[in-house]
């Protein structure tokens, strides 16, 4: 039973269709040119040896593209600079947007950003005031009244004595027939434009930073999701936000796959698992 269950998991996670900005794609692995050139603001293609390759931190000029190579780049006073640790970027000790300046140090504390590593996890914290709002890894913590616990939805952020509605996983609104306020999960209808679509929607939990992809449908004038075994070589790229790539040289006989090992490692335990 043990054996299924634990397939039954393994196979729910590799058929997710939310996109991790943790595992944003190295240059190196975009080996379809298009998805190189696709990534221009952080990549250059080389033409005598076919392949992609990193363009130096300092030769970034956009935000999100620097935040796209937050392995080794990171940004501050609108300048992309070499990321060494999250303590010692420029601006750590002023600026309270730490995701803003690199995705792998999400959490402001004590005057410093700290890395995904150093984030405390919602049981850990016993003071109600840090507790609501705190970005773990997992999600948003909340108080539930006696401890720190992590939020399954956005409905709950109106039941916990507070009436903070946190706008980037949720959305706040008014139901005049019952004279109440909500805080509800974003859809697909509300993005009304082709660059709000092409962000995707950022969703509660887990890790903070999974998008569910989206594309605009240009026939129906509306935001819709798109999925990997949807996409093709022209898209795989752009409509993953940078998460998968193209894995062939040409653009047949290519599948859009996922940039990060960690599937991998769950199809290998799935054979493990059936081997005990």
């Amino acid at each position: 039973m043990m054996s299924i269950l634990t397939i039954a998991l393994c196979i729910t996670f590799i058929t997710s269709t939310t996109f991790d900005l943790y595992q944003i794609c190295d240059c190196s692995q975009l080996i379809f040119q298009y998805d190189c050139l696709s990534a221009s603001l952080e990549c250059n293609w080389d033409y005598d040896n076919n392949e992609c390759y990193d363009k130096p931190c300092s030769e970034i000029y956009y935000q999100n593209a620097c935040l796209k190579q937050l392995k080794r780049c990171y940004w501050a006073q609108s300048s992309c600079f070499n990321f060494t640790s999250c303590g010692q970027m420029l601006e750590s000790k002023y600026n309270y947007d730490c995701q803003g300046q690199n995705y792998y140090c999400p959490q402001y504390y004590q005057y410093y950003c700290l890395s995904i590593k150093d984030v405390q996890v919602c049981p850990s914290i016993t003071d109600p005031d840090i507790c609501n709002y705190y970005q773990s890894l997992q999600g948003i913590c909340i108080w539930n009244g006696q401890s720190c616990t992590l939020a399954q939805s956005c409905t709950q952020f109106f039941n916990n004595g507070s009436s903070n509605c946190p706008w980037e996983y949720c959305q706040h609104s008014w139901d005049p027939s019952y004279q109440q306020e909500f805080c509800s999960p974003n859809q697909y209808s509300d993005l009304k434009t082709q660059s709000q679509c092409a962000q995707g929607i950022q969703i509660l939990g887990p890790y903070l930073q999974n998008i569910i992809g989206c594309y605009w449908n240009p026939i129906v004038n509306l935001c819709q999701e798109r999925v990997p075994s949807q996409m093709n070589y022209a898209n795989c790229y752009l409509y993953s936000r940078g998460t998968y790539y193209w894995n062939s040289k040409t653009k047949e006989n290519g599948d859009c796959v996922p940039c990060s090992q960690f599937q991998e490692l769950l199809i290998i335990s799935i054979f493990i698992t059936i081997l005990i």
